[in-house]
């Protein structure tokens, strides 16, 4: 729980940086969806990720989102996370604007083939994907999400080596 409120700090922190409008004109949307509560139901399907905040302009809602989000118990649901970006940007994208999820994790990856295929299905729809892995030796996982990352992953992933160096300076990792 205590490494959940070192990383709902740094988002909130990240998300002071982005600024919706450009000369007067929208810019981007964000919206905020939270995975990582896994669980297996009952009919032995894997619990949905939580669509926090629907994709919108107005930062001072995601800004709260953020601020308000539950720490919740589970294994890392990251297959159910990306198939609700989808769903996020079919319902409420901008169809002349690139879309783009930013994944911000310390967690294993559960259900790597399931993740995979959504990973490709995001690619396929030419989704940009951005990786923030909080981890301190990286390792396999790392190495898994190098490859989910856009092309070219060096610059679509980064690797934070553990919560206490993210935690030490929030304004070094969001720069």
């Amino acid at each position: 729980e205590q490494g959940f409120g070192i990383l709902k700090r740094f988002a909130m922190a990240l998300i002071e940086k982005y600024h919706t409008e450009y000369f007067g004109a929208q810019a981007m949307r964000v919206g905020v969806l939270q995975f990582g509560n896994g669980v297996i139901m009952e009919d032995g399907s894997v619990s949905p990720a939580i669509n926090v905040q629907p994709l919108t302009q107005h930062m001072e809602l995601v800004k709260d989102s953020l601020e308000f989000l539950p720490y919740k118990k589970g294994f890392t649901n990251m297959a159910q996370a990306f198939a609700l970006a989808e769903t996020m940007y079919t319902q409420n994208g901008r169809k002349s604007a690139q879309s783009a999820i930013l994944v911000i994790t310390d967690g294993k990856p559960s259900f790597q083939f399931q993740t995979h295929e959504m990973v490709e299905q995001l690619d396929d729809k030419n989704v940009q994907r951005f990786f923030i892995v909080v981890h301190e030796n990286g390792g396999d996982d790392l190495a898994q999400m190098q490859k989910w990352a856009s092309v070219p992953w060096e610059t679509n992933l980064i690797h934070v080596p553990g919560l206490e160096a993210l935690e030490a300076d929030l304004s070094v990792w969001t720069q």
